[in-house]
C-alpha cells in the first residue's frame, strides 16, 4: 500500500494499492490507522461463563470443583466479568481465566452459563449452550430457553421449576475429592508486648513460607490485640479465657516469642499437640525434642515448613505432682483461716486507677 509508486516492476511482484480502510488478521510491520486488526478467535472445549463470582457460594465451588475435575478431559476457560480476586487467583490454578471484554472473541464447543440472570457476552460462539440450575425456584428468576441444554444439579431443584425445567437434566455437583487436609495452627499470645522480642515477624515469616510452598494451613491467633495486615490463611481472633482445649484439637502450637518458660507450650505438650518454637530457657526442661514433639524455629535459618506436612505424633508426660509437692515444701504448713473459704468475708480493694484490658484504657476513680 503507498500513495505514490516510482516502481512499476513491484506490480511483477505484489498488488500495490493506494490506501484504504482495510481488515487483517495478520500484520507485520507498522500498523497505520487505514488497517483494522481482527483478531482471531480464542477456541477451547468448554467456556464457563459467570457474569459475578463471590467469595462464598455453591456457584463459585462449583466452578473450581468442575475445571479442578474436568480439566484432564477438556480444554476449559472461565469467563467472567466481576469476581473476588482472591477466589480468581484460587481458579486460576485449574482453569484459563479471562476477563470479558468487546475485542475478545471465544469459539467453544459448549458454553455453560452459570447464573439465570446472566447476560451472556454476544462474542462468545458455541455450538451447544447449557444453563446451569443451581438454585430451587425463584419469582426473581426465570429459566432461560435460548439454550440447547439444561442441568440441575439437584432433581429437588428441577422439580421445583415445574414446566420451565422439565428437559433439564439432573446432574449432581462434582465433590473435591483430590485435597490436602489443612494444618491446624494455633498461637496464643500476647502481640507486640515489649518482653516477646520479633515474634510478629517470626510468625508472619512461617505464614508467608507456607502460602508459597501451597501448603494448606488455618492458622488461629489467639492475642491481646490483632495482627495488622495477617497474611492469607492467618486469622486474627478474640482473646477467650482459656485457649487450652483448642490447642489440644490443633496440629501444632506455634510459640515464637522470647520467654524464660512458656505455659502454651506446656498445655501443647500435655494434650498431645506438636509444637513450633523458638528456643527459650525451660524448653528442654520440659522435654522438648526436635522432630519428636515438635519442630525448632531458628532467627538465623531458613525454616523448612514442607517438614509442618509429618505432624509428630508422640506420648508425653509431665510431672505435675511432683511440681506441686516441691510447692508445698517451699510454702511449709500453713493454717487455713476458718470461715474465709465459706464466703463470709468481704473484701474491698480501693485503687487510684487501673487498666481495664476489655475497655483497653486506664479506667480512673
Amino acid at each position: 500500500m503507498t500513495k505514490q509508486n516510482d516502481i512499476p516492476e513491484l506490480k511483477r511482484y505484489c498488488r500495490v494499492r493506494k490506501p484504504e480502510p482495510t481488515w487483517a488478521h495478520i500484520i507485520r510491520g507498522e500498523q497505520y490507522d487505514g488497517i483494522t486488526k481482527i483478531n482471531p478467535p480464542l477456541k477451547c472445549n468448554i467456556c464457563i461463563y459467570s457474569d459475578r463470582v463471590n467469595m462464598v457460594g455453591g456457584i463459585t465451588t462449583f466452578i473450581y470443583n468442575f475445571c479442578k475435575a474436568m480439566r484432564a478431559y477438556y480444554d476449559i476457560v472461565f469467563l467472567y466479568d466481576h469476581v473476588d480476586p482472591d477466589k480468581l487467583n484460587m481458579i486460576r490454578t485449574v482453569a484459563r481465566c479471562i476477563k470479558t471484554k468487546d475485542s475478545l472473541t471465544i469459539a467453544c464447543d459448549v458454553l455453560m452459563v452459570q447464573r439465570l440472570d446472566d447476560i451472556v457476552p454476544s462474542n462468545v460462539i458455541c455450538k451447544r449452550s447449557v444453563q446451569m440450575i443451581h438454585c430451587l425456584k425463584l419469582q426473581a428468576y426465570k429459566i432461560r430457553q435460548n439454550v440447547t441444554d439444561k442441568v440441575a444439579v439437584s432433581q429437588a431443584a428441577k422439580d421445583s421449576w415445574g414446566e420451565p425445567a422439565k428437559d433439564a437434566v439432573v446432574i449432581n455437583n462434582i465433590a473435591d475429592s483430590d485435597f490436602k487436609e489443612s494444618i491446624l495452627l494455633v498461637s496464643a499470645t500476647r502481640i507486640d508486648a515489649f518482653d516477646k522480642g520479633e515474634q510478629v515477624k517470626r510468625m508472619l515469616k512461617v505464614a508467608n513460607a507456607l502460602n508459597r510452598q501451597q501448603i494448606p494451613f488455618v492458622w488461629l491467633v489467639f492475642g491481646n490485640k490483632p495482627i495488622k495486615d495477617p497474611p492469607r490463611n492467618m486469622y486474627n481472633m478474640q482473646p477467650i479465657p482459656n485457649v487450652a482445649d483448642i490447642i489440644g484439637k490443633a496440629d501444632y502450637l506455634v510459640q515464637l516469642s522470647d520467654e524464660s518458660f512458656s505455659y502454651t507450650v506446656l498445655e501443647a505438650l500435655t494434650r498431645g499437640t506438636a509444637v513450633i518454637v523458638k528456643e527459650f530457657g525451660a524448653l528442654k526442661e520440659l522435654g522438648f525434642k526436635e522432630g519428636v514433639n515438635g519442630y525448632l524455629y531458628e532467627d538465623n535459618k531458613e525454616f523448612d515448613v514442607k517438614k509442618l506436612l509429618k505432624v509428630p505424633q508422640f506420648e508425653y508426660r509431665y510431672d505435675n505432682d511432683k511440681v506441686i509437692d516441691k510447692w508445698r515444701e517451699f510454702l511449709g504448713e500453713l493454717k487455713r483461716a476458718p470461715g474465709f473459704y465459706e464466703g463470709d468475708v468481704k473484701i474491698r480493694v480501693i485503687i487510684s486507677k487501673f487498666s481495664d484490658m476489655k475497655l483497653g484504657k486506664d479506667v480512673f476513680k
